[in-house]
């Protein structure tokens, strides 16, 4: 991501106003960067909050008291089915798909569901040396 310095910035809403507020033309045609988008969102950052500079003071704010309850709600649902996946968990609980990866990564958790792989049983031995042996017999008869 490209951080533009405040004068930077002012340039840019500078051109989109000479550029009567299109932003392809006010995207300075001869760099590379800002792109369009770039362009727009810093117009309407400025217009939303007034200044340039992102808002952080609210940042490390306390989650609310229904996101604690959603993280609890998604944590029973992931205890008592470990398979399920995040989507239809989040379309359970009524939450965004993010909360539950959020929560899951918070938590040590991994989202991804458990998959049962065939072993080898010390009872499979005999079958799998016949086997090989038959294969190395048809291989040497087969050989010129």
């Amino acid at each position: 991501m490209v951080i533009f310095f405040n004068s930077e910035r002012v340039d840019m809403v500078m051109l989109y106003g000479v550029a009567e507020g299109n932003a392809r033309l006010a995207s300075f045609p001869n760099d590379a960067i800002p792109c369009v988008r770039t362009c727009t969102s810093v117009v309407q950052h400025l217009r939303d909050l007034g200044i340039f500079k992102p808002q952080t003071y609210d940042r490390d704010r306390e989650r609310t008291e229904r996101i604690l309850q959603s993280e609890e709600q998604i944590l029973e649902h992931a205890e008592e089915e470990p398979n399920i996946s995040t989507r239809r968990l989040a379309a359970e609980v009524g939450v965004s798909q993010f909360l539950v990866h959020r929560t899951f990564q918070e938590q040590g958790l991994h989202p991804y569901n458990i998959e049962k792989v065939q072993a080898l049983e010390p009872s499979d031995l005999p079958c799998r040396v016949s086997n090989l042996l038959r294969m190395v017999v048809t291989a040497m008869s087969s050989t010129p």
